[in-house]
């Protein structure tokens, strides 16, 4: 109640960064007072995680990040056919054959979450599912991000 108090005396007197950081205290706050293993709990820490409750532009941005980087490293071990060959980890090659290769899977990770599509890399059956998951969160996470910015640049 103390930051929701001091939020609300904030934007009262016209300080909105200042009522912004009241806000988002306020929210960590309520999300430690969920209870420890229930939904909403877990529905909070992601809101933090992802945009940290809308105060966090920087959240989102490397939570980006962090996923991209992961997804690449699923479609590497999975395998893409990208340059008419197959891309795919192989512990026999060098780490700059295996690291260019990271490169091309983190290149069509990116070009799918920005729903691009160049078409360049195609993917073998087993990585259809976790391509629809790039677009559809990557179109998600944008989206997100353009919310959240806009709200930080109004005050």
């Amino acid at each position: 109640e103390i930051y929701r108090d001091l939020r609300v005396a904030a934007e009262g007197q016209g300080h909105r960064r200042t009522a912004g950081e009241f806000f988002y205290r306020e929210m960590l706050v309520r999300h430690h007072r969920l209870p420890r293993f229930s939904i909403a709990r877990g529905v909070s820490g992601l809101a933090h995680i992802l945009y940290g409750y809308g105060e966090r532009p920087t959240y989102i941005i490397a939570s980006a990040v962090v996923y991209l980087m992961a997804m690449a490293a699923i479609f590497f071990a999975i395998g893409v056919i990208g340059e008419g060959r197959l891309i795919v980890f192989d512990p026999a090659a060098g780490w700059l054959d295996n690291l260019a290769g990271y490169g091309q899977c983190l290149y069509y990770t990116v070009i799918t979450y920005t729903t691009v599509g160049y078409g360049d890399i195609t993917l073998l059956a087993a990585a259809k599912p976790f391509a629809m998951l790039v677009a559809l969160s990557g179109t998600f996470m944008m989206a997100l991000f353009v919310v959240v910015f806009v709200k930080r640049m109004t005050r």
